[in-house]
């Protein structure tokens, strides 16, 4: 009979369809996780940059000396924040971030910059450095 399927054939091409819908959505789930540890590093690697620039730099950052932060450029930038952002940071063109700095024997921050996100996808990188006056601390930068 030439118009009869064969049962088999069916079962064949079902499980056929079964096997290539598994594979590629193991595929598919390979990628996302990639896609999601490189998205991460970047915005990891984006934070260390920052924070290096912040502590080193004396022109553009935080900086006294080297891993030094003079608290008179700290005061300059919060004096200079509107709603919580530092201006300073906008030629960095960072995307969501929140930076602090602390000192080790004050549990307010003497520098807070940025807002709260709400995503997902973040990374917080900290950095220990000292203050020109003696006391040591640290910054936090968040991002995501």
């Amino acid at each position: 009979m030439k118009g009869v399927i064969k049962v088999e054939f069916i079962l064949g091409v079902v499980i056929f369809a079964i096997i290539i819908f598994y594979v590629a959505s193991q595929i598919n789930t390979a990628f996302i996780g990639i896609n999601v540890d490189t998205n991460l590093d970047m915005l990891k690697s984006e934070s260390i940059s920052v924070l290096t620039i912040l502590a080193n730099d004396k022109v553009v950052g935080l900086s006294y000396n080297k891993n030094t932060l003079s608290l008179t450029k700290i005061n300059e930038w919060n004096e200079a924040k509107t709603n919580n952002e530092c201006n300073q940071l906008k030629s960095f063109n960072l995307g969501g971030h929140r930076l602090n700095v602390y000192k080790e024997d004050e549990p307010k921050a003497v520098l807070f910059c940025g807002y709260v996100g709400l995503s997902t996808l973040r990374t917080n990188v900290v950095r220990h450095v000292k203050f020109d006056d003696g006391k040591i601390g640290n910054m936090t930068m968040e991002m995501w």
